[in-house]
């Protein structure tokens, strides 16, 4: 399971749904080559970036609560595949099974491949849409609210 924090920004009672806002990280602050590293450069200059999505609240939480996510591995795996391999793959297949057929029809030119891999990066746009409308609410793709870390009322009886 991969663990993440996040903040709960909006409540919606009535469904059982909170809106989530987790800081995207890097591993730089576990990283030896600090100083040395492109990554780091550049994450200074990108700034912090946040991601928001609407989750299940199991636990009743308020707004302002800082929760524990779950992530299951296999999902984020699945959906890396999804995202990067599945639209090279469909590239690379497409181009090559123009090239040859462009061949064997003795086509002179790269406009055949060409032709292919843009065809190959729609169909792989239009496979990728309709497996995204397949897997919306598949809940493997989705992180899970497992532990109230800090709750908002906590917090003001603290500083109170």
């Amino acid at each position: 399971m991969i663990e993440e924090t996040a903040y709960v920004i909006d409540t919606d009672p009535r469904h059982k749904r909170v809106r989530i806002q987790a800081q995207r990280q890097t591993s730089c602050s576990h990283c030896s080559a600090r100083q040395g590293c492109g990554t780091q450069v550049l994450s200074k200059y990108v700034g912090k970036r946040t991601t928001e999505l609407w989750l299940d609240d199991p636990i009743g939480l308020q707004k302002g609560d800082k929760v524990l996510l779950h992530l299951s591995e296999g999902g984020l795996l699945q959906g890396s595949f999804l995202v990067y391999m599945l639209p090279l793959v469909f590239i690379l297949g497409f181009a090559i099974i123009f090239d040859m057929l462009a061949q064997s029809f003795q086509v002179a030119g790269e406009w055949p491949a060409i032709l292919g891999m843009i065809l190959g990066l729609i169909g792989a746009y239009r496979w990728m849409t309709n497996i995204q409308h397949k897997c919306q609410h598949d809940q493997r793709y989705y992180p899970e609210i497992v532990q109230l870390i800090e709750n908002r009322a906590e917090i003001k009886l603290h500083r109170s």
